[in-house]
């Protein structure tokens, strides 16, 4: 007879649970992503402005 990952029902138990865990986590990250709303993005010539106004090889 031979030993196989099945005949230790607590370990193929703890398994099935990990992956329903992983999934779970999967799932509600989807569903965050989903509900994102996407920032405005900043008009080039508002980057450009900036661009100008920052200092070369600083921060401000």
């Amino acid at each position: 007879m031979s030993i196989t990952e099945y005949s230790f029902s607590w370990l193929h138990q703890a398994q099935e649970e990990r992956l329903t865990q992983e999934l779970e986590f999967r799932r509600v990250a989807a569903e965050r992503i989903e509900q994102q709303v996407p920032a405005p993005s900043v008009p080039k010539r508002v980057t450009r402005w900036l661009r100008r106004m920052s200092v070369a090889g600083g921060t401000m």
